[in-house]
């Protein structure tokens, strides 16, 4: 793979061919990595961008590369996590050769991994399993109480937990089900989380709202995430209990994350019809290490209570458009929408969703051939951008139409198609 690193000192001097070159690395990553870029206008639109970020986040968070990985923040949380798995997976075979003394004690040695590791925990079914390890391990010393104690956590942190993948002995199953039928009737608890910037908020793995949110959640640990593209994770084991758990927190851009977001409103720009992949685009992509980039912009519309996105992905590799288009959805109600979109557009489907209609109206004219003055950049513009902090010099190449039509608020949508 090439260095990119040693190529940081001639890029202060040679825009464009750092560009060519940096772009000859995106295009040798030929995994399926994704990145995304999405804004609004405005502060109130930018909470709408955040909840719809969130929710692309959610589902393609394999996929994703993260942006701390090459702008600065590796952070060592992911060798927490390598750790946390290699002390389950220890504990298991223990488990499995009849030594429940050293079973236990790395059960619990890979929770606490897991739990300082929660600033990039996505799957719940490795925490679970260990808190179902941990119960039957006490319902085989006598204590039945800290056994439903380790059951109900497994459950509040991962509701799809099966004892039956740790044991199918009925008398150890027999507790599970009567923990497992009780736990609709368990306490619940508050948890408020402000933060600035927006910012996605995900309790045990799953999307809960765009900060800030008030959520009810059942007492007990629950592992919570708050994460904004361009800034650190963070990341807690909150202990939600009778009384209201607040947190209240300002994320920490990263080290390069002004010239990502400089490139990403670049990238941005080029959401309407264009001849052939905007270097925009593929300054972010090769900025971000990512094959796919998946852009959207997104706001409310004039009710408040229903945004409008329009998107579009590209294949940095291939350098083209794989499809475009949008949608609207109810603000907080309609995910579903949402992730369809996401979905369709990576899988290279140009798609209009929700209150997009063509029947009984006009669709806008297509725009002019060379696009407008105003959106055409004549010559090379060159860009300052920053990556991981060292300094890295590109060719901005502005081209193609950047005003013209896109879907109103309201009725009729022109198809979105860069192909």
């Amino acid at each position: 793979m090439m260095n990119v690193e040693k190529w940081y000192p001639l890029c202060w001097s040679a825009g464009l061919l750092c560009l060519l070159l940096l772009s000859g690395h995106a295009r040798a990553q030929d995994s399926g990595k994704v990145s995304l870029f999405v804004t609004g206008d405005t502060a109130k639109h930018e909470r709408a961008a955040t909840w719809v970020e969130g929710i692309w986040v959610n589902i393609f968070h394999k996929r994703l590369q993260d942006a701390e990985v090459f702008l600065g923040a590796r952070g060592d949380q992911v060798a927490v996590l390598n750790n946390a798995e290699k002390a389950f997976l220890a504990g298991k075979k223990a488990y499995e050769d009849l030594n429940p003394d050293l079973a236990f004690r790395k059960f619990r040695e890979s929770i606490g991994l897991f739990e300082s590791g929660a600033s990039y925990l996505w799957d719940m079914n490795r925490v679970s399993q260990a808190w179902l390890y941990l119960g039957v391990s006490y319902l085989l010393s006598g204590k039945r109480l800290d056994a439903e104690k380790s059951f109900l956590q497994a459950l509040i942190i991962n509701p799809t937990a099966d004892i039956k993948s740790v044991t199918t002995e009925a008398d150890k199953v027999k507790v599970f089900k009567q923990v497992e039928q009780q736990i609709g009737l368990a306490p619940v608890g508050t948890l408020e989380i402000r933060t600035t910037p927006y910012a996605s908020v995900y309790i045990n793995g799953k999307l809960a709202g765009a900060a800030p949110v008030r959520l009810r959640l059942r007492r007990g640990k629950h592992f919570v995430m708050v994460r904004r593209e361009g800034y650190k994770h963070w990341g807690k084991v909150v202990s939600v209990t009778g009384q209201t758990a607040r947190f209240s927190m300002t994320l920490a851009p990263l080290n390069a994350r002004s010239n990502w977001l400089q490139s990403g409103k670049l990238a941005t720009q080029s959401l309407k019809p264009q001849s052939s992949l905007p270097t925009g685009v593929a300054a972010f992509g090769t900025l971000s290490q990512s094959r796919y980039v998946l852009l959207a912009k997104v706001k409310f519309l004039p009710d408040g209570k229903r945004i409008k996105i329009v998107a579009a992905a590209y294949d940095v590799v291939s350098k083209k458009q794989l499809a475009s288009g949008g949608a609207v959805a109810g603000w907080g109600t309609e995910p579903d929408i949402v992730k369809k979109l996401g979905e369709q557009l990576l899988a290279g489907n140009s798609v209009r969703l929700g209150g997009w209609q063509t029947i009984g109206r006009r669709p806008p004219p297509p725009p002019k051939k060379g696009g407008s003055k105003a959106g055409l950049a004549v010559g090379l513009t060159i860009g300052l951008l920053v990556l991981a902090g060292g300094g890295v010099v590109l060719g901005l190449y502005l081209t193609g139409n950047l005003t013209g039509p896109q879907c109103p608020d309201t009725g009729s949508c022109v198809e979105i198609k860069l192909e």
